[in-house]
């Protein structure tokens, strides 16, 4: 995956009060309600990243991924209260830059 991601922020429609993440080019074709965003946008969340990519996991039929990345990105929040570490963000936008946890995985299968 390229480190040069199409970030958007979606909803299925104006009445949806939160806007959620989706990733790729063709995503002004899959929603009505769509704003591309840069990959450092204050607008973006850990919480967004880790849905995203706990939902691809599931797209993909990776099921023993799927809520993975909510856990970590819990574990890295935690380190940030606690240690006053700041890298929940940075490390969840690593994951979806690499296609998630299971986007990992797939690669070291090939």
């Amino acid at each position: 995956m390229s480190d040069e991601l199409e970030i958007y922020l979606v909803r299925e429609d104006e009445d949806e009060e939160s806007w959620r993440i989706a990733v790729g080019a063709d995503v002004p074709k899959w929603y009505s309600q769509f704003r591309k965003v840069d990959a450092d946008s204050d607008e973006i969340t850990s919480e967004m990243i880790a849905e995203y990519l706990d939902q691809d996991a599931e797209n993909e039929n990776a099921h023993s991924f799927v809520g993975v990345h909510a856990y970590l990105m819990n574990v890295y929040d935690e380190l940030h209260d606690n240690l006053d570490m700041d890298w929940t963000f940075e490390f969840m936008m690593r994951l979806l830059k690499d296609g998630g946890l299971h986007g990992l995985n797939r690669g070291r299968r090939k």
